[in-house]
């Protein structure tokens, strides 16, 4: 008798891979694992930074590395790679592509030759939304991909809304709900020298002009002024020594506010569990899965109308906030005046739709009914 996985192979297709630190191969690496007893699956990666390897960790990662940076040479680096990529179709029954690398015409051509079923999965709206191609001066190829393919899959209905002609299956980013507890944790704090006395504030995500995390620390210092409370804030995610975080470490000395860096770190549930409020004031997200992490770890959540705010408010979430960091301010300062900060809210059932294994049952029904030529 047959192993229920192996009758259905997923070629999942996406441009860095972990661990190389990019969003969306770190969902697909968290994601996997839940799929290992549902069926069966590689993963390449196509815009790789490390080394060509075969199998990895027991998940089937295979990265084809380059560094080239001129576009026709790395067209040409695509086409050599052509029959390897025709290995690897040949052995799968769909192929997923969970971002917009390069070279998904050629491999989108070549897996409807083949007959595999196609599955289309852009993570970031003016990106790599099918109707913006605002990186992509070859943008008719990308559209043409989608044309060829079988279905879309969007991660958060601000995306579904950005792609117009195409109809497809909404299924969010997950999360393994269990890492994350409404337990509060001082160890974080002790380590870091924060001290007792003072609120924490933490955001997710690599620091950078689209995460904005200058307006998270304005935000912080206009709370300190108003709570007449100090404030430390962790920016929790990888960095570069670059002019957009020279100008957060200036302006943070400017305003005397305490301000932590992690870098990357495997353990965000940590920083979280010692953390009291999530200001989120991104300005584009395909979903923003650090949302959902600091709900599920019980901090008073605020974010920016991005991503998964549509799907939240449905589930009465409330910290949505538009306009500038003074507008943020007082709607925070009025949510959280009288209440006691530090208290961790119950906020595990409004976010149990995104649990990994919820999200992994979406997933196989959608590769089900392709199998089934149901769309």
């Amino acid at each position: 008798m047959s192993n229920a996985k192996d009758d259905l192979k997923v070629l999942y297709i996406i441009q860095k891979i972990y661990p190389e630190k990019a969003g969306a191969g770190i969902n697909l690496h968290n994601f996997l694992p839940y799929c290992a007893n549902k069926f069966s699956h590689r993963v390449l990666a196509l815009e790789s930074s490390i080394d060509r390897t075969g199998i990895d960790e027991g998940l089937r990662y295979y990265r084809y590395k380059t560094k080239l940076r001129n576009r026709q040479l790395l067209t040409i680096t695509q086409v050599l790679n052509v029959f390897s990529f025709i290995n690897h179709l040949r052995w799968c029954d769909i192929v997923h592509f969970k971002s917009t690398p390069k070279g998904i015409f050629l491999i989108t051509a070549i897996a409807r030759l083949l007959g595999k079923k196609i599955v289309q999965e852009p993570t970031l709206v003016g990106h790599d939304d099918p109707n913006s191609f605002s990186n992509y001066k070859m943008g008719f190829l990308l559209n043409l991909s989608w044309k060829l393919s079988d279905a879309a899959v969007f991660i958060s209905s601000d995306i579904r809304n950005h792609s117009r002609e195409f109809a497809g299956f909404p299924i969010n980013r997950g999360v393994n709900l269990d890492k994350f507890s409404h337990e509060k944790r001082n160890e974080p704090r002790e380590k870091m020298h924060i001290g007792k006395d003072k609120i924490v504030i933490s955001q997710i995500g690599k620091i950078s002009d689209r995460k904005n995390q200058l307006s998270t620390i304005r935000i912080a210092k206009l709370l300190e002024e108003k709570l007449n409370t100090k404030m430390a804030v962790i920016l929790i995610g990888p960095y570069l020594n670059d002019d957009y975080y020279q100008e957060i470490c200036d302006t943070a000395k400017k305003l005397d506010l305490d301000i932590k860096f992690t870098g990357h770190v495997d353990n965000v549930e940590s920083y979280l569990s010692t953390s009291d409020l999530y200001i989120f004031p991104s300005k584009d997200e395909g979903f923003g899965v650090s949302v959902i992490q600091a709900l599920a770890s019980g901090n008073h959540t605020f974010m920016s109308p991005v991503g998964c705010f549509n799907e939240l408010r449905d589930l009465g979430f409330e910290g949505v906030i538009e306009g500038d960091d003074e507008n943020w301010a007082d709607k925070i300062f009025e949510y959280i005046s009288g209440r006691d900060i530090t208290y961790r809210l119950g906020n595990r059932e409004m976010v149990e739709s995104f649990d990994e294994e919820v999200i992994s049952e979406l997933t196989l029904k959608l590769y089900k009914n392709l199998q089934s030529n149901v769309k």
